[in-house]
């Protein structure tokens, strides 16, 4: 199950550097988002100022990092979902904190041009990492016994489970 856990971290890596966090104006398949003179990607906006992205990059190489660094199954897994978890409350949490209009809560916390501004919806990018977290969560919860141990069966109630709670 590693490799999977590897798999989906380097989904979500990649789509944070590569895919518009936010939603475009014409569409995603419209890829005007990709001759953009400013790229709108996780990693693009993470490191011009739009530091509440940085702990969703922080949670991938996190994760990452443990699978490498943690040689023993159960505890690895139990180190990757935490990560994994908390790089997808955040995800959800600074998505519904920042709207387009500004921080929703918080507005004595959350000050500064950048969160004033606010931020259009989750786009294409937002939307892969996020199932890549909660897949890397998933998984590890089934490498540490939940669900008899069976990933995709954990993985699919997580899934309906996210499902019913955005809609």
């Amino acid at each position: 199950m590693k490799r999977t856990v590897l798999f989906w971290l380097a989904v979500g890596l990649a789509s944070f550097a590569l895919l518009p966090w936010h939603m475009t104006r014409g569409g995603v398949l419209s890829f005007e988002w990709a001759i953009a003179d400013d790229p709108a990607t996780g990693l693009w906006l993470a490191m011009s100022g739009t530091w509440w992205l940085i702990p969703v990059v922080v949670a991938f190489i996190g994760a990452l990092c443990i699978q490498f660094i943690v040689p023993e199954p159960v505890k690895r897994a139990k180190a990757t979902r935490a990560i994994a978890g908390a790089g997808l409350v955040w995800t959800a949490l600074q998505g519904l904190a920042v709207v387009r209009s500004g921080p929703r809560v918080f507005e004595g916390v959350l000050t500064g041009d950048m969160i004033t501004a606010g931020q259009p919806g989750m786009g294409l990018g937002a939307g892969l990492c996020l199932f890549a977290l909660l897949f890397v969560f998933t998984i590890s919860m089934s490498q540490t016994g939940k669900g008899r141990g069976d990933a995709f069966v954990v993985s699919v109630i997580g899934l309906i489970v996210a499902l019913v709670g955005v809609f």
